[in-house]
């Protein structure tokens, strides 16, 4: 097993009481069970393309519902986490609790935010009903056991307590795109797509940040991997990013055209006003009215910066190359 870095080791405190709380309130009827009822955002794509600032930047509209960190530690029922952030901070007159976030809207460690109510990746509520081992794929036997009637219900749960139409990472389902939308139509799907190179680059740094060493693997493994685990860490990444993003285009030619936004990161840095836009009119579509007006950030300035050897970026280029004209 990886060892981490102590910035990401998880707390076994931590971790023994959440699983204490959320099965008590797991059984919990907190409000009728539904299905969404609004489309629900869902955000696809590599692992540093940029979707933890697309979930920020929705948080930041006021447009959407999402999971909060807060409400992420009640992943048991989504709709008791809701109530529980109304009481502690959404309805404490006065701050009475100390708890009003103190805004640090974009900011992120490897996918996670500070703050009680920055957004959240949501993956333990994934993790309650998508049982991956290893890799990031389940067989179709391990697919149909899913509970997707509870998921979905956890989600319309959610709907309801937030009242507003929900957007969420969807990236623990990259390869699954097409289960997805076998169940529900309410989903409308986000690909962020970013230039390879420079993903498979953030990847390698991740490496290091999260394991201490570039050996170390960071984020989903794509069903190839064990493949891949004699070749150099630059090549490994450029096939994780590659083979990820292949993914995602895969199963979004499954999916109903007027339910798939493809953006590019490039893009969305450069005029996000023009992104939401696309968003509202794919909402409109789908037959819900989200606010036309946009009043959220005019542009995001990116801060890529690496510190890798001439050596490692050749392999990563190379084995790009050789991945896009099917040489490998």
């Amino acid at each position: 097993m990886t060892s981490l870095t102590e910035e990401f080791k998880k707390s076994e405190n931590l971790e023994e009481v959440l699983s204490k709380i959320n099965h008590l309130i797991e059984p919990l009827n907190v409000c009728p069970t539904q299905h969404p009822t609004k489309p629900v955002l869902l955000i696809f794509g590599c692992p540093r393309s940029g979707t933890t600032l697309f979930l920020q930047w929705l948080a930041s509209l006021g447009t959407f519902g999402y999971p909060t960190n807060l409400m992420a530690r009640f992943f048991g029922n989504p709709a008791f986490g809701c109530e529980i952030q109304k009481a502690l901070i959404e309805f404490d007159k006065g701050n009475q609790l100390g708890l009003a976030p103190h805004a640090e809207e974009y900011s992120s460690s490897l996918g996670r935010t500070k703050g009680a109510l920055a957004p959240s990746e949501f993956w333990y509520y994934w993790r309650r009903f998508f049982k991956f081992q290893d890799a990031q794929k389940l067989s179709e036997a391990e697919l149909d056991a899913v509970d997707a009637v509870s998921f979905l219900n956890g989600l319309g749960a959610m709907e309801q307590g937030i009242g507003k139409p929900l957007a969420l990472k969807g990236m623990f389902l990259n390869w699954h795109i097409p289960y997805l939308n076998s169940i529900s139509d309410k989903f409308i799907y986000v690909s962020i797509k970013r230039d390879l190179c420079d993903v498979a680059k953030s990847m390698l740094a991740c490496r290091e940040k999260y394991t201490g060493s570039q050996e170390g693997w960071w984020s989903f493994k794509p069903p190839q991997y064990k493949e891949w685990l004699n070749l150099t860490p630059p090549e490994q990444v450029a096939r994780q990013a590659y083979y990820t993003q292949q993914a995602v285009d895969k199963g979004l030619m499954h999916v109903p055209k007027e339910r798939v936004l493809e953006i590019s990161y490039e893009e969305f840095c450069a005029n996000p006003q023009l992104i939401y836009k696309n968003i509202y009119e794919k909402y409109k579509v789908s037959g819900c009215h989200i606010p036309l007006r946009y009043s959220g950030e005019k542009k995001f300035t990116k801060k890529a910066k690496y510190n890798f050897s001439v050596n490692d970026i050749e392999k990563i280029n190379e084995a790009l190359e050789n991945l896009i004209s099917n040489k490998i």
